[in-house]
């Protein structure tokens, strides 16, 4: 089974969740696969297209049947936006603060280019069984009002999974025992249970 990282804006692998999640990962047995974005806003490079293509690239072979995709932040509308368009159902989607609404408009010419179209949001919902949304419930994300997480959620079919004082996850470890115990207890394989 492969575990596909996506990434937000300005994110490195090297911060926040990604290092545990990684060791996790390896002791799991999953295949990890982390493609690695462009992120200079200022020398236009952060467009869905430019994204696209990169994801595109790095999962070329990759059986999405039989992954599951952890995104953070703008990588939850990449993967409504891919994945509706390609019309690709990975086993599994667990977004790490998505939200459609910023609080502040930044860059909406590049930002707007992630945008789902024709529903896509909802094609989403109906492509993927298993889906999670992962966000803080003290409304102290800087980027998503908790109201536009939920929001969001609601629209892609995610089950909520609210996070006290989660903020935007810069925190190691602040969705750890969350997350692991999604992964290990909803979408790895059961192992047999040894009998006498």
């Amino acid at each position: 089974m492969n575990i596909i990282f996506i990434h937000g804006l300005n994110h490195r692998y090297e911060a926040y969740v990604w290092p545990w999640l990684e060791q996790f990962s390896k002791e799991n047995g999953l295949n990890i696969i982390k493609p690695e974005f462009p992120n200079n806003l200022l020398n236009n490079e952060v467009y869905y297209e430019a994204w696209a293509k990169v994801f595109a690239q790095e999962t070329k072979g990759i059986d999405m049947t039989d992954s599951i995709v952890v995104a953070h932040s703008l990588g939850n509308i990449l993967a409504v936006k891919y994945f509706s368009e390609n019309n690709l159902a990975p086993k599994a989607f667990i977004g790490l603060a998505g939200s459609l609404e910023p609080r502040q408009s930044m860059f909406p010419e590049q930002l707007n280019t992630f945008a789902p179209k024709d529903n896509g949001c909802e094609k989403f919902a109906g492509l993927i069984k298993q889906k999670y949304s992962l966000y803080s419930s003290a409304d102290d994300d800087n980027y998503f009002s908790t109201k536009s997480m939920e929001d969001f959620a609601d629209k892609i079919g995610s089950k909520k999974v609210p996070i006290a004082n989660a903020g935007h996850f810069r925190s190691e470890d602040t969705c750890k025992d969350v997350l692991t115990k999604i992964v290990t207890t909803d979408l790895l394989p059961k192992q047999p249970t040894k009998t006498r």
